[in-house]
């Protein structure tokens, strides 16, 4: 598999407008006084597409929006630059409210399920992606889904990407994941909890997971990255292969985004390094540090993240 990718493409099912709500507290029962808001074009696709840019990275954004609130959210995405295939459905795209308390950096996400799955839409979709790739490139499907998806959806979608010799990359969960991952994406990203639903398991840390996959050793039609927060993350490589990365402690001040920003600095740090997976590592869990350093849906720039990776990320951090 080649190293290089002449384009990432990022995909958008479910789109957001986010609405970040900064408070000191949250009082039950009593009114509160708020800033203005911040407000962006969210969506685990559009997140990760916006933080691949940030790195310097080739990325173009497929979404599926709907009504006055998708109009919207186009608007909002077209700040970023980054070049936007939008498919239209019927109905609204949803809004969502992130409540982040500062004086205990806690946040509570109030996420609506969003629109339904249509049929010619789709099928549009998938012709128009299939056109638009060409071998070595990066397909990332992320985030939740359009209700309703029937499980065939996921196997056009496979055999389009696949079809093109270009690499399919998986951040989903539930139904979703479990379907696309009968067609052997090239990586899977899923956090912790991810994980267990889709494993029928309850593991509770990720030295759990690691002994479960080295002791069962199951033969990974793809590579595997779990995360969980501020707890780390590892890799298993369908070769065999683990890697181990611990996160470092900062002020947090936003989490929404930082599994995106994650994702985007993994792809960054493979491509960068030829494929090394300890580099790619190191690049995920900076780029997530970075994100989770700022308010709101924000991505830090590529030299910002150079600058965590100099100052708390060594190689020897990303261990075997």
């Amino acid at each position: 598999m080649q190293k290089g990718c002449d384009m990432i493409h990022t995909v958008t099912f479910n789109p957001s407008i986010d609405v970040t709500i900064r408070l000191k507290r949250i009082i039950f029962g009593q009114a509160h006084v708020l800033e203005p808001p911040l407000e962006d074009a969210g969506g685990k696709g559009m997140n990760a597409a916006r933080a691949l840019q940030e790195l310097g990275m080739p990325v173009t954004a497929w979404a599926f929006i709907a009504g006055s609130r998708g109009e919207h959210w186009l608007k909002l995405a077209t700040r970023s630059g980054i070049p936007l295939y939008p498919a239209w459905l019927e109905g609204e795209t949803r809004q969502n409210f992130k409540i982040f308390e500062e004086d205990l950096s806690r946040q509570t996400d109030l996420n609506f399920p969003g629109v339904l799955f249509d049929q010619k839409a789709c099928q549009n979709f998938l012709h128009q992606i299939g056109e638009s790739l060409n071998p070595g490139d990066i397909v990332v499907l992320a985030g939740s889904v359009l209700q309703e998806t029937p499980p065939v959806f996921w196997k056009k979608l496979a055999e389009a990407v696949q079809g093109c010799q270009a690499m399919l990359v998986v951040d989903m969960a539930g139904q979703a994941l479990r379907e696309i991952a009968k067609w052997d994406p090239w990586l899977v990203k899923i956090n912790r909890e991810e994980f267990n639903e889709w494993m029928d398991k309850g593991f509770r840390n990720l030295a759990a997971i690691q002994e479960f996959l080295e002791k069962t050793n199951p033969l990974l039609s793809s590579h595997l990255v779990v995360t969980d927060g501020p707890h780390g993350a590892l890799l298993k490589s369908r070769e065999g292969s683990c890697v181990v990365i611990n996160a470092p402690k900062v002020k947090v001040e936003g989490t929404v985004g930082a599994g995106d920003a994650f994702l985007a600095g993994l792809l960054t740090g493979w491509i960068g390094s030829s494929g090394i997976w300890q580099e790619a590592m190191r690049w995920g869990m900076a780029t997530a540090t970075g994100a989770v350093m700022m308010a709101g849906t924000r991505f830090p720039d590529r030299e910002s993240v150079e600058a965590i990776l100099e100052k708390y990320l060594s190689p020897s951090d990303a261990q075997d």
